[in-house]
């Protein structure tokens, strides 16, 4: 039979290998983003949507499709979102450019294309007749299916990044939006790793203060790297979703009517 210490000190090493495995995921996130904002340092193309080629004469959309499921209500109805899949398209068109010169962005079919869209607020029940047949697929085994579609049009000011090597797509994105946005990611990944493995040093370190594995200080430090294992991976995947880039960004929602 294992001795209390060979099983606390295997607890502990298993807490703190999870850890470092969460911080490491965390470090690629932060990567990731800082790869994202050193596209803004190289060559952009700034200007105004001057023409889209695209359906209603789009220069760009990003489109996520969605299934509804029918919610387990006692009365009224309720329509839960998820995503199956996101795809971003870029029309083409053209851009009048900040030195009054005009440049024309050729269309794009890579699936790794982005179109970066700010979050707009979850769109609103469509009326009566409507819901009431979406709520009658929605209780079925397909659910009901739709497609969300936001696109950039005319007069809208953008910035492009064009690739620059292998690997690269067509990035069409709002300037100020996208560097404030992946400021603020790149700060939440940093305090979370920062903050992730100090609460867990913090729990360890008590576990030792007690000195033996009768003291309470000790039992209270095994309670918090309880607390912390159960705690740290729902906010760890949290963060990972709030770090997904903004044309994969989980969008969701739900339709209700009392």
């Amino acid at each position: 039979m294992l001795s209390h210490q060979l099983m606390a000190g295997l607890g502990l090493s298993i807490l703190w290998i999870n850890a470092l495995l969460i911080a490491g995921a965390a470090l690629r996130e932060l990567a990731a983003l800082r790869a994202r904002r050193a596209r803004l340092a190289g060559p952009l193309l700034r200007g105004r949507v001057e023409q889209g080629l695209g359906p209603d004469r789009a220069f760009a959309t990003h489109t996520v499709e969605q299934v509804g499921r029918a919610a387990d209500v006692r009365s009224g109805i309720a329509i839960h979102f998820s995503d199956r899949a996101y795809r971003s398209t870029i029309h083409g068109g053209t851009l009048a450019l900040a030195d009054g010169s005009r440049h024309t962005v050729p269309p794009s079919d890579d699936a790794r294309s982005e179109v970066w869209i700010a979050p707009t607020e979850a769109d609103a029940p469509p009326g009566d007749a409507a819901l009431e047949r979406a709520w009658s697929e929605a209780k079925q085994s397909r659910g009901f299916a739709r497609s969300l579609d936001r696109s950039i049009r005319e007069q809208a000011t953008i910035a492009v990044a064009l690739p620059r090597e292998e690997g690269e797509a067509t990035w069409v994105f709002d300037e100020r939006f996208a560097r404030d946005w992946l400021a603020r990611r790149e700060g939440l990944a940093a305090l979370f790793i920062v903050l992730e493995l100090a609460a867990l040093a913090g729990a360890t370190a008590v576990c030792f203060v007690g000195g033996s594995f009768e003291s309470v200080v000790t039992k209270v430090g095994g309670a918090l790297c309880v607390a912390w294992f159960l705690g740290v991976q729902p906010i760890g995947v949290a963060l990972s979703e709030a770090c997904r880039p903004l044309h994969r960004a989980p969008v969701r929602g739900a339709w209700r009517r009392p």
